[in-house]
């Protein structure tokens, strides 16, 4: 009997400090004060997302990871948005066109495949966008500090365009598409395969890939042929001799390979430049909460100018790896006069070629090409001699 009574008072004991165990184990889990995504207020970088549900953004990219938008902007940017979100904002990428082919993205934001494109390219898609390669028109001095800053204030600006609405509001959000300004690359050179042109008769015959229709007017004006091939299909392009080199900024050729192909550039003279950005469906990006808004365009303007300096940092390293293979640059100023004084009047009838291509199809091209001069001299670009005064005569033909 001693043992039963003994056996009962063992069992009590034990469930009893079961149950006292049990109650310490849970209560840590009720104590949720040291939960980052639990607490209330403004984190450090001063948005308060306490309220708001974990997103995961799809974005799609052609660009691989060395490409200058993704190493240099698009991979950071992302790291800043999950950190200035507390964690919340989380992203499934796709890379190298794995998701949607390059030039294809503007369909998959429609469509829903992808929320985001990194990059959307304007300039590859102008029957959508019919002034989306005007930053290719040719300038005197410019950057990809100054053109990235120009760009921003275009997509920003609040003048008029037509119908009452701005650039903006025309080309992008018309077409279902939130854009946001990545780091734009800087000059384009014109860097050939093969040989030398430091004369007119070097460049007359020659092929020479295009991404945009000023650099198909200036290429004509200049006696070569043109030929329209989107930077992805480059390298086949120029290794199959189909095409004698191109209109390329000069840090993008490593990403491409290009720099075990082109043996000489000339440089100095800004034949445009490739400008690109995030293109957001409309859809998606109205149906963000305002603070991811502000989070995800906050962080591109963090992350820009850092991505500008990586371009730069890329230009030296590729005319040194270009330079060690026997390949040579050459400064525009150093050309012949003769030579010079006919590609600054190239430039100049392409900028009037443009804007009249522009106002025929109906597009306020005048207007576009003065706004687009404004936003570039602001930020500290210098035009080529005769520009203002060709775009003084469009803007008296075809009105302000």
């Amino acid at each position: 009997m001693k043992k039963i009574t003994a056996l009962i008072l063992s069992l009590a004991l034990v469930f009893s400090l079961a149950a006292c165990g049990g109650s310490k184990t849970d209560a840590p889990a009720q104590d949720n004060s040291n939960d980052a995504t639990a607490s209330s207020g403004p984190n450090s970088y001063g948005y308060d997302v306490s309220a708001e549900a974990p997103l995961k953004i799809v974005s799609t990219s052609a660009l691989n990871a060395t490409h200058c938008c993704y190493a240099g902007f698009y991979q950071p940017f992302m790291d800043l948005v999950t950190e200035m979100s507390d964690g919340k904002i989380t992203w499934e990428t796709y890379m190298s066109g794995e998701l949607v082919e390059g030039g294809k993205e503007y369909d998959a934001l429609r469509d829903g495949v992808a929320d985001v494109a990194m990059p959307l390219t304007p300039i590859y898609d102008t029957s959508r966008f019919p002034a989306g390669d005007v930053p290719q028109l040719p300038i005197k001095v410019s950057t990809s500090e100054i053109v990235s800053n120009a760009y921003v204030d275009l997509l920003n600006s609040t003048e008029e365009i037509a119908d009452g609405k701005n650039f903006n509001q025309l080309y992008f959000e018309d077409n279902g598409v939130h854009f946001i300004a990545h780091n734009n690359p800087p000059r384009n050179a014109i860097s050939t395969t093969t040989k030398d042109i430091t004369t007119m008769s070097d460049w007359s015959g020659l092929i020479i890939r295009t991404s945009s229709r000023p650099q198909q007017f200036l290429a004509t004006d200049l006696g070569i042929t043109p030929l329209n091939v989107t930077a992805y299909d480059l390298y086949d392009t120029l290794s199959r001799g189909t095409a004698d080199g191109g209109f390329q900024q000069i840090p993008d050729w490593a990403s491409y390979g290009l720099d075990e192909l082109y043996k000489y550039a000339i440089e100095g003279l800004s034949f445009g430049h490739f400008t690109a950005g995030m293109g957001w469906s409309k859809d998606f990006w109205d149906s963000l909460p305002e603070v991811y808004q502000q989070i995800l365009t906050d962080a591109a303007d963090r992350v820009r100018p850092d991505g500008c300096a990586y371009w730069d940092e890329k230009t030296k390293e590729v005319k040194a790896t270009v330079e060690s293979r026997g390949g040579k640059f050459v400064e525009y100023t150093s050309l012949p006069q003769e030579l010079q004084d006919k590609v600054n009047a190239a430039c100049v009838n392409t900028w009037v070629q443009y804007a009249e291509m522009l106002e025929d199809s109906g597009v306020p091209g005048a207007k576009i090409c003065k706004l687009w001069r404004d936003c570039m001299v602001q930020n500290g670009a210098e035009m080529i001699d005769g520009v203002d005064e060709a775009l003084d005569g469009l803007i008296e033909k075809y009105g302000a």
